[in-house]
């Protein structure tokens, strides 16, 4: 016995269709929309499916797109049975349809269903040609063809909005999305609809978004406020707008904001490290005049004392304070005003090499191997070698500290390996620096890269990642850093080439 769905939200054509199927020896179901459909599938599969085209609640032709992704309904034959057959212009092979019946009197009809049905059992019988079946006396219809043509234009500039636009029912179900909104949610349409649209949302977002919706009455619109929700890697704000008199139906607007927080936490981290430079410059030169004037008398001092070798080798621990104290002032400048290196072609691997030999001995001292994973070309780009070397030395550094207070690593969790990779994407040179340490936190993340915010305690100033920053950002680049699954964190630096 073969099984028939039929969908369709006129309920009295329903009961025609089950009682007319039933005599012929058909087993029946019958759905009264599309999202209806998509539940009673869950547990029945049909060889052949009579679709309507106009129905609530995901129409005939996305059920159609729907139905096709579904591969347990490979060998289902689909045949559109509607009203407007004969005015709506359908693409039979794109929505993947066997046949298109025209509804009319419901002895033709039945006859021309009945035909149908019966070439099934001869598969050859459907040609590639899909024809409209119809009653002689059925004309098209001015007034069914310019609501069609409204629904088309209304539907074209839905789909060309700026803003997701979801139609959800009443029971929170999606049943219409846009194309911005499916970009925004990261799913295809055919596995949006159909969807709980809580089930888009982190738990937190969740809960926040089904409290504003209850406050919110079914018939009105109401704005969710500024209030940030995370939709796969994009941030929206949300706005909810009610349907009058329609089932409880809500239509609701994700305006995408994930550019705009860029920028304004882009602006925010100028105007600190703008804020932060000035005020480093001016402690610098504070410092700076009466450093000059100790180290001039140092080397007064170590020339009189030159016969006193305890007498000169204090000196000389003096003097080496006090190139350190005179290192720090030269970063708390580089805040202000980053290095004016001159640019020139250079050769990005041979520079991380040389920065890997340098700290060679650290390295080994610290019981961290440096793997290089470079790109299996030669890599040239117009930059500063020092500074690049400065950025390099700086984040091998910073990893040799994280990897050597990680805990776990006794124990084998992560080892201890500093990853420094090269690849070329397009027209951007892509350096990666991981390392096996303990990771960096979520809410450290969009900290990391601020003047003066350090987790090293008194151990550290917070100032090498800024300048880092400001000297990736002055080649014309990127640096992000990012949590691993597993363990340790990752910089990417990004960076043109040249061309």
């Amino acid at each position: 016995m073969q099984k028939v769905l039929a969908v369709d939200n006129d309920l009295f054509f329903l009961d025609f269709i089950r009682d007319l199927l039933a005599e012929a020896g058909y087993a029946v179901e019958t759905a009264e929309d599309g999202l209806s459909a998509l539940h009673v599938l869950e547990s029945f599969t049909p060889d052949i499916m009579l679709v309507d085209l106009i129905m609530p609640n995901i129409d005939g032709k996305r059920l159609c797109k729907i139905l096709r992704r579904m591969e347990h309904l490979n060998h289902t034959r689909i045949i559109i049975l509607s009203a407007a057959a004969k005015e709506e212009s359908i693409d039979a092979v794109a929505l993947g349809v066997e046949k298109i019946i025209a509804k009319g009197p419901l002895q033709v009809m039945g006859e021309n269903i009945l035909t149908v049905l019966k070439q099934e059992a001869e598969p050859t019988a459907f040609s590639t040609a899909v024809e409209v079946l119809t009653a002689d006396n059925i004309r098209e219809r001015g007034i069914t063809r310019e609501l069609l043509s409204t629904k088309k234009h209304f539907e074209l500039i839905l789909e060309r909005m700026t803003e997701g636009v979801l139609e959800i029912t009443a029971g929170g179900k999606i049943v219409y999305a846009n194309r911005v909104a499916c970009l925004l949610t990261g799913l295809p349409e055919e596995k949006l609809l159909g969807l709980d649209f809580l089930q888009l949302f982190s738990l937190k977002d969740r809960l926040w978004v089904e409290k504003k919706m209850t406050e919110i009455r079914r018939e009105e619109d109401g704005s969710m406020g500024e209030e940030i929700l995370v939709l796969t890697k994009y941030l929206v704000i949300m706005d909810l707008l009610g349907i009058k008199g329609d089932e409880g139906k809500r239509i609701v607007i994700l305006n995408d904001v994930t550019e705009r927080k860029k920028l304004e936490e882009s602006i925010i981290r100028s105007e600190r490290l703008a804020a932060t430079g000035q005020l480093a410059a001016s402690i610098a030169h504070q410092i700076n005049s009466p450093l000059q004037g100790i180290t001039a008398l140092l080397s007064v001092m170590k020339e009189c004392g030159a016969d006193d070798s305890d007498f000169s080798g204090n000196i000389r621990l003096l003097e080496g304070a006090f190139e350190s104290i005179r290192e720090t002032v030269r970063k708390l400048l580089d805040l202000n005003r980053p290095g004016q290196a001159e640019k020139q072609l250079v050769n990005i691997h041979e520079i991380i090499r040389d920065t890997v030999s340098l700290v060679g001995t650290h390295l080994r001292q610290a019981d961290i191997k440096a793997r290089l994973n470079f790109h299996k070309e030669s890599i040239y780009l117009n930059a500063s070698p020092q500074e690049l070397a400065h950025v390099f030395l700086n984040l091998i550094n910073n990893a040799v500290e994280a990897i050597s207070a990680e805990k776990d690593r006794a124990m084998g969790k992560c080892g201890g390996e500093i990853t420094i990779g090269t690849k070329q994407d397009k027209d951007l040179l892509v350096i990666e620096i991981s390392d096996s340490g303990p990771g960096i936190s979520e809410d450290n993340l969009n900290r990391i890269f601020d003047a003066f915010y350090t987790k090293k305690g008194n151990l550290g100033m917070g100032i090498g990642l800024a300048v880092c920053k400001s000297v990736i950002e002055k080649h014309g680049g990127a640096i992000e850093a990012i949590k691993k699954a597993d363990c340790g964190a990752t910089f990417r630096i990004s960076l043109p080439l040249k061309k």
